[in-house]
């Protein structure tokens, strides 16, 4: 029997929590869909990853709006793949592909929405978005309070919203837990305790609060760690630096296997203004991190407060800082939070579940 083709658009394959995801679930689709990528942007770190997963990636290197043009190479490639189904992600993507989709005569159309973006600057194309929403077929959410927000702001049907949450791999971070040998990796010191933080550096992940947050604790060896780059990286050094606190927080970089990096964390903290389903929130919980994170609608998803974290208001260096020191004189609260932690992920989010619910999604177009 012929598979089925999808062609998933996306402006960028950098990293990031929407193009970690493609990344988890594709290869999954591979076993019933032929599934190839085009990017909006130029060559990114997941695409790459992608290309070695087997999974023909194209490119249209569109750097802003003199290079529109270049979205006609998008034509020729539905013209040469000819796919059933168009899923796109991300909102520059969201938009163009839905109105080429349209044009060139695809099938089905399916909008894959991992945030509701808070930031004005993108309130424009929200509005397109809204004109343009019933050239959607269908609507994939990874988080109930995106898409209520979604179904509210477009008055979307309940019969075109489907909910598949992000998944993580239980057995890969599950079988690495060595404090002691993740520490050393990240030239950390090896007594004290670490907060952690890892992902993209971005205004909307609140890090500067953290850091804020970092500076007014009055506890001893005790270090921030920082793994994850992006345009924010600039200023949140420059923060450090004048804060007096380069001897306690270590940036890394770029860190890919974040499995090996977690054991050296004590508490996980994500300040986020705004979020979807975080990547790195899961990641912390299914390695048993005690977690503080805000207190928005996204992540109350997966945070009971106190039961497997502690939320805080967005903004609130006070309230993190306050959270830190909670954690850090409470063992038995961090280890309750550990364990439950764990359960949860295992039970809810892990991967192989997720993308069976892929899998039998698409099976339905």
């Amino acid at each position: 029997m012929k598979r089925k083709k999808i062609l998933h658009l996306i402006t960028s394959l950098e990293v990031g929590g929407t193009e970690i995801m493609l990344l988890k679930t594709l290869p999954g689709l591979q076993q019933k869909f032929e599934n190839r990528v085009c990017c909006l942007m130029s060559p990114g770190e997941i695409g790459n990853r992608l290309v070695s997963a087997g999974i023909q990636v194209d490119y249209l290197n569109i750097s802003g709006w003199k290079d529109i043009t270049k979205v006609f190479k998008l034509v020729n490639i539905v013209k040469t793949f000819q796919p059933d189904i168009l899923t796109t992600y991300l909102l520059h993507a969201d938009l163009i592909g839905r109105i080429i989709g349209k044009l060139t005569g695809i099938k089905t159309i399916i909008c894959s929405v991992r945030a509701w973006i808070r930031d004005p600057k993108y309130w424009p194309l929200l509005f397109l978005e809204h004109l343009t929403s019933p050239l959607v077929n269908h609507y994939l959410f990874n988080a109930h309070s995106v898409a209520d927000l979604y179904q509210h702001k477009l008055l979307l049907p309940q019969s075109k919203i489907t909910i598949i949450p992000n998944g993580v791999d239980f057995k890969l971070f599950v079988s690495t837990n060595n404090p002691i040998s993740a520490k050393k990796r990240l030239g950390l010191p090896l007594k004290g305790k670490v907060i952690g933080f890892f992902g993209t550096f971005r205004d909307q992940k609140g890090l500067k609060y953290l850091i804020d947050a970092f500076a007014g604790l009055a506890i001893p060896d005790i270090y921030l760690l920082l793994a994850g780059y992006g345009p924010s990286e600039k200023a949140l050094k420059d923060q450090v630096q004048k804060l007096g606190l380069t001897n306690k927080v270590y940036f890394t970089g770029e860190f890919k296997d974040i499995h090996l990096l977690l054991p050296a964390i004590d508490i996980f903290v994500l300040p986020s203004l705004y979020e979807g389903m975080s990547n790195s929130l899961l990641e912390a919980m299914v390695s048993g991190r005690p977690v503080i994170t805000t207190n928005i609608p996204e992540n109350r998803e997966l945070i009971s407060d106190p039961e497997n974290g502690l939320l805080v208001s967005t903004k609130d260096s006070f309230a993190i800082a306050k959270a830190i020191h909670t954690l850090i004189s409470n063992p038995k609260l961090t280890t309750s939070q550990s364990r439950n932690n764990i359960l949860k992920v295992r039970s809810t989010y892990d991967l192989s579940v997720i993308n069976d619910r892929f899998l039998k999604f698409y099976e339905n177009f």
